[in-house]
């Protein structure tokens, strides 16, 4: 058993998507910063841009979809901050993703 960590890009545009390869299958990858409630939502689709998940907020430290059943995805995608920081200090940050926090996805590759 081996996990695979991929990382993906974060951008500072407050609205924004692109593809990538995750288990050898494409997704579309789309974020959208809600300034209302200072929060990232995230939302994946298939190659064929059908919707799976819809605005989930991209919440730090906390496995995304790690219960979910998608199809072509065993893994899940993890938010966190680049290094050690204060709480209070992240909520001004948020809006600077790309600066402050990394977005990861694992998987078992099952090897």
């Amino acid at each position: 058993m081996a996990i695979i960590q991929k990382t993906l890009p974060l951008f500072n545009k407050p609205y924004y998507g692109y593809s990538t390869s995750l288990e050898g299958n494409t997704f579309y990858l789309t974020f959208e910063y809600k300034k209302r409630i200072n929060h990232w939502l995230f939302s994946l689709s298939d190659a064929e841009q059908n919707v799976l998940v819809s605005g989930q907020k991209l919440t730090p430290d906390t496995p995304l979809f790690y219960d979910y059943r998608l199809p072509n995805l065993t893994g899940y995608f993890l938010f966190t901050p680049i290094k050690d920081q204060d709480p209070e200090t992240l909520r001004d940050r948020i809006r600077n993703p790309s600066q402050f926090f990394r977005l990861y996805y694992f998987y078992d590759n099952g090897e």
